[in-house]
């Protein structure tokens, strides 16, 4: 196993050019008087990070009125007084600059980035540009929006959704201070300090619910789940049951576990029943406070639904056209030729699960009677003994004598009464499917290694008539009912 990558906390933060009064910034139960709320965030709203490197993002003009210590002017005093009209603030006092500050307890990890106005498409590229530059490959970013001018706040989102993806960093917090007026009863003026990851969390949510509709990909919903079961393991714990029975009926169809029964971990159908208990389960309050989650599970339980697993035979028919559904091509050709076989099977009355029926009963026949066509002959009873004859020089009726109490004999003329009576129903397209999917699977199974490569452009169009053609066979041909 490779190294734990260790990840650098990156704190980012615009600097404006207002001057800015003192206020009691307050996080939970913690709280700091300062004017610059990048110093509020850095000290309670991280109070459990320690920031491996901070970035202020500013402009000439903030670099002089915010960051760098200077004198007051009459001006600043001014707006000093719309929030203390009572400052005893004087023309040369000192003002100190954020980087002052930050010096104090941060020297060696402050950096600034020169910003544009953003006047023009050209400076907002710039913009965009600059703050994806200073983003390092596995960064924690915690972002301050408070004093973003202008659209920052929308930028700086963007840039963090680009770079989730081509830098692979992670969000740590959001924080946006909220500076308002004194209340008469107060010294200073209170300011919440809100933490807006969440904002940040419902847009991954958003993406992973949208890979799951669009291409049945849970992955991006698990990886989700895990930092909020870090988190608050009891308070997610319901959520995270239903995550993890979806990842399983997603695992289940990737790796083409269509056979009922069985564990919910090699089965779509258990993984389906598990995936429905779990959903039930859920309740209003499980979304108190991740209120747009519950929107999201509601579409991603729509798609779920559409699997049908009553039996083998749904069970594959619902894999196959969610294969087609989200371009999974390969699973899908699997379950299409395995579900011709479970077909076979139930028109034949024969055990749809049992290896013997379905390679050597099922599959056996479809072949023959493929090659039989093809010479052709018409006459099913010629079908039926050639067929014959194969299975005693493959000598391939010994397959159904191991394990059976019964004699060689009765086996043997059991077999041969169930093949003879499906040879005489089994539909002609039915082979002339069963052909076709069976080369294209073959094809893609042996890597484009054959004479003839199909083109890849080929696969799904095939893929989706020749399932549409055992839709109308089934529809032509149903199964009959098994006799109570």
């Amino acid at each position: 196993m490779g190294e734990k990558v260790k990840k650098r906390k990156h704190f980012i933060s615009t600097l404006g050019t207002s001057v800015y009064a003192e206020g009691k910034y307050i996080f939970g139960t913690s709280s700091m008087r300062t004017k610059f709320v990048q110093q509020a965030s850095l000290e309670i709203g991280m109070k459990d990070v320690e920031a491996d490197a901070i970035t202020i993002c500013l402009t000439e003009c903030a670099e002089k009125k915010n960051w760098l210590t200077r004198e007051y002017t009459q001006n600043d005093i001014e707006m000093e007084k719309k929030s203390y009209p009572d400052t005893k603030i004087t023309v040369g006092d000192k003002y100190q600059g954020l980087k002052e500050i930050l010096e104090q307890k941060y020297a060696g990890r402050i950096h600034t980035v020169r910003m544009v106005e953003g006047s023009s498409q050209e400076e907002t590229d710039q913009m965009f540009q600059n703050l994806y530059d200073i983003m390092e490959e596995n960064d924690e970013i915690y972002l301050d929006i408070t004093h973003g001018f202008r659209f920052f706040p929308m930028l700086a989102m963007t840039v963090l959704e680009y770079a989730k993806v081509t830098k692979n960093i992670t969000v740590g917090g959001i924080y946006y201070g909220m500076f308002g007026r004194r209340e008469p009863d107060k010294e200073v003026i209170e300011c919440p300090l809100l933490d807006l990851t969440y904002y940040s969390d419902i847009l991954d949510w958003s993406n992973a619910a949208d890979s799951f509709v669009r291409y049945g990909n849970s992955r991006q919903i698990r990886d989700l789940m895990q930092p909020m079961m870090r988190k608050d393991y009891v308070k997610y714990g319901k959520l995270n049951s239903l995550v993890k029975a979806l990842n399983d009926i997603t695992s289940c169809i990737d790796t083409g576990r269509g056979k009922n029964g069985g564990k919910n971990t090699n089965s779509v159908q258990i993984a389906c029943v598990k995936y429905q208990e779990q959903y039930d389960k859920l309740e209003k309050k499980d979304f108190a406070d991740v209120k747009p989650l519950e929107v999201l599970m509601e579409q991603i339980d729509q798609k779920v639904n559409d699997l049908k697993v009553d039996n083998n035979l749904t069970t594959g028919l619902s894999v196959i056209k969610w294969s087609i559904d989200n371009d999974m091509i390969q699973q899908g050709y699997t379950a299409l030729e395995e579900t011709i076989k479970t077909y076979v099977c139930a028109l034949a009355g024969v055990e749809d699960t049992s290896e013997r029926y379905r390679d050597y009963f099922s599959k056996n026949i479809i072949n023959k009677l493929n090659i039989e066509k093809q010479k052709g002959i018409k006459d099913r009873s010629a079908w039926y003994r050639a067929w014959l004859e194969e299975m005693e020089e493959r000598k391939s009726f010994e397959k159904f004598y191991e394990g059976s109490t019964e004699s060689q004999e009765v086996v043997k003329e059991r077999v041969k009464r169930q093949a003879e009576d499906l040879i005489k129903i089994v539909p002609n397209d039915l082979l002339k499917i069963s052909n076709s999917v069976s080369q294209k699977r073959n094809d893609i199974n042996h890597f484009g290694f054959n004479e003839t490569p199909v083109n890849y452009e080929k696969f799904k169009s095939e893929l989706e008539k020749r399932f549409n053609d055992l839709l109308e066979i089934i529809r032509e041909n149903p199964v009959p009912a098994k006799e109570e």
